[in-house]
């Protein structure tokens, strides 16, 4: 039976009639809830299977830096708006150089983000000098606004691209991209063994970083002994893997 997941005996707190507290990402949930980083979709849905936005994830990012107050009040992006829930958040990650958004005057808060968009928040985020390295990838341009952010994560090895000569930056980041891109940003550490999960293949790239996330308590996976690779990462699993990697 669907049990709602409930915290406390709050139901004003925490009442997503759509996360049971069967549910893997129950406790993550659950935490972005207490702590402000996630408030769900609707006064009753979380929406944990749906795709991560750009203003969602920026959200995230800047809930769980404390949410700063940005400096300045004002907006130039015509598609956020002061009542939006992610206005400050924008706000700070643009002040922060996180983002500059899609164009000088468009955020685009509703477009999924992209292994491109993911990296350059990687590489903002660290404050990270230019990179001075070779760029392999024939769909990286030298003017396209991610070129350093996706040659940094290249040289730092956090990427290596979806073949040798691409890097598909506008692809939506599917699971296993999402947990290599963690495991390689905290500096590769070593695991011992495979993962259990039948559709990760020993000689995967992204085999690893796997392995490093069910061992430490990063993904259960999907069910059925399946990791899901290839799926495009959920809200819920997003927020899931910020949980477990803070711990």
């Amino acid at each position: 039976d669907y049990i709602p997941g409930v915290i406390d005996g709050n139901s004003g707190s925490f009442n997503f009639h759509d996360v049971s507290r069967f549910d893997y990402f129950y406790d993550a949930v659950k935490w972005a809830a207490e702590n402000g980083i996630a408030s769900g979709t609707g006064r009753y849905t979380f929406s944990p299977d749906a795709v991560c936005t750009r203003a969602q994830t920026v959200t995230f990012l800047w809930r769980a830096a404390g949410s700063p107050m940005p400096r300045y009040r004002t907006c130039a992006f015509t598609d956020v708006d002061s009542r939006d829930y992610y206005y400050n958040a924008v706000l700070w990650a643009v002040e922060q150089g996180i983002t500059t958004g899609l164009t000088a005057t468009t955020f685009g808060p509703d477009v999924t983000v992209s292994r491109g968009q993911v990296a350059t928040f990687l590489y903002r985020a660290a404050s990270a000098s230019k990179p001075n390295t070779f760029n392999p990838f024939t769909d990286v341009k030298t003017t396209a606004y991610n070129y350093d952010a996706i040659l940094w994560a290249y040289d730092n090895r956090i990427t290596t691209g979806t073949s040798d000569t691409t890097f598909s930056p506008d692809a939506s980041c599917t699971r296993a991209q999402i947990v290599t891109f963690l495991w390689r940003a905290g500096g590769s550490p070593a695991v011992s063994g495979n993962s259990a999960f039948s559709d990760v293949a020993s000689d995967a790239y992204y085999a690893a970083a796997v392995a490093w996330a069910e061992k430490n308590g990063v993904t259960g996976g999907i069910g059925g002994g399946l990791f899901g690779s290839d799926n495009t990462c959920t809200r819920a699993q997003i927020v899931t893997f910020l949980h477990r990697a803070m711990k």
